[in-house]
């Protein structure tokens, strides 16, 4: 009834709608109880465990069984969902984050590595791409959603529901999982002492062309939390009402749905970053709320292509018979560590440097991945981000 693909597109957004319903209902639930000033706490702890313990616990898994491991933690996922139904005291919210956020450190680098493994790699960065736009377009759609079934029922709805997405995404999955085949490549890690020993750092065998990939990725990344970061500085800045801001977020998701529909035209990465970097230099320097709200349509396009070449660069950098797990994992826990400077450090940063100059840092970044990309085509080394760029 569903191929391949449409199955792992359902999945992805039947998840990610989940995720953030809970999110949602967390930050609602510690605000109303709470206090504001328990968010960012909270989210903060929920942070802390995925840096420090996420490439340790993917060392546990061997490439064998991530099927079987992303199956059962998308089920302990769904049960911890159901356990905030019966106490939502601070110990209890603090107890789930760390637990859930445990659980999805390992659960990201799994399903991308399932991805690199049932798509082939001349689909992969068609995949990546629509994967990454309907996790983006979800963002702009559930916190709509979420609100209105907290007024109409309640927040326990939000994680009843939540537990059903976990179990109904592998559902569709299953049908994809088949057995594995057997690696020669030595890959898990069973000393649990390893746990301590490793963090925030590359397996020392991590080839080159991976590095080179997760490079570009993590630029990528800090783009994108600076752009988090100052966004509503920047509507700030030209004194934008809350009903042009809401006409800029839905730019953005039907930027992404565009990128979700119509495949990427070009075949380099160049264009794409050059497109990128012309809309957020719109949007720094935007004269009018509508040229933002403009600058949004166009990222929220260029933004997911990005997302979905360079995620396929690191998949398809990985050698026949290497596990990618803890290449995926490193990138995850890189992730949360890059979110985590970049949200502290720009309220500081935008009061001594001003908005535009923090804004043409981050276009800078930007420039520098053009710079990186223009190299990797006289560099063999990097060949595989120019194929799949």
């Amino acid at each position: 009834m569903f191929s391949q693909k449409n199955r792992i597109y359902i999945s992805t957004f039947i998840n990610t709608l989940g995720n953030w319903l809970t999110f949602l209902a967390i930050a609602l639930i510690t605000k109303e109880k709470y206090g504001a000033s328990q968010v960012a706490l909270v989210f903060l702890v929920q942070t802390l465990p995925a840096i420090i313990f996420s490439q340790s616990l993917s060392r546990l898994i061997p490439i064998e069984k991530i099927e079987k491991y992303y199956w059962a933690i998308q089920v302990l996922l769904a049960a911890c969902s159901l356990l905030m139904v019966a106490s939502q005291s601070l110990f209890m919210i603090y107890t789930f984050l760390i637990i859930t956020s445990l659980l999805k450190s390992i659960s990201n680098p799994l399903f991308n590595s399932l991805i690199g493994k049932w798509i082939n790699k001349d689909d992969q960065k068609h995949v990546f791409t629509r994967i990454g736009a309907l996790q983006a377009g979800t963002l702009a759609l559930a916190p709509a959603i979420g609100a209105l079934i907290k007024i109409m029922f309640s927040a326990n709805v939000l994680f009843i529901l939540d537990a059903l997405t976990f179990i109904l995404s592998i559902v569709f999955l299953k049908e994809l999982f088949l057995p594995a085949n057997e690696s020669n490549h030595e890959s898990s890690i069973r000393d649990w002492r390893s746990l301590v020993r490793v963090v925030l750092r590359l397996p020392s065998d991590t080839p080159l062309n991976i590095r080179a990939a997760l490079v570009q990725w993590f630029l990528f990344l800090g783009v994108g939390a600076l752009l988090n970061a100052i966004e509503f500085s920047g509507f700030e800045n030209i004194k934008m009402t809350e009903g042009q801001i809401g006409y800029a977020m839905t730019a953005w998701g039907i930027g992404n749905l565009i990128a979700f529909v119509f495949k990427n035209p070009s075949s380099s990465l160049i264009p794409t970053l050059f497109g990128y970097a012309a809309s957020l230099t719109l949007f720094v320097f935007a004269p009018a709320p509508v040229a933002i709200i403009f600058a949004f349509l166009i990222a929220g396009v260029f933004s997911s292509y990005l997302a979905g070449s360079l995620l396929a660069a690191i998949q398809g950098s990985v050698p026949t018979g290497y596990n990618p797990l803890p290449v995926w994992a490193y990138a995850n826990q890189m992730t949360q560590v890059i979110n985590l400077i970049a949200y502290g450090s720009a309220g500081c940063l935008l009061n001594i440097i001003g908005y535009q100059t923090f804004g043409g840092i981050m276009v800078g970044l930007l420039i520098l991945m053009i710079l990186r990309s223009s190299n990797f085509s006289k560099n063999t080394i990097h060949r595989d981000l120019d194929l799949y760029g």
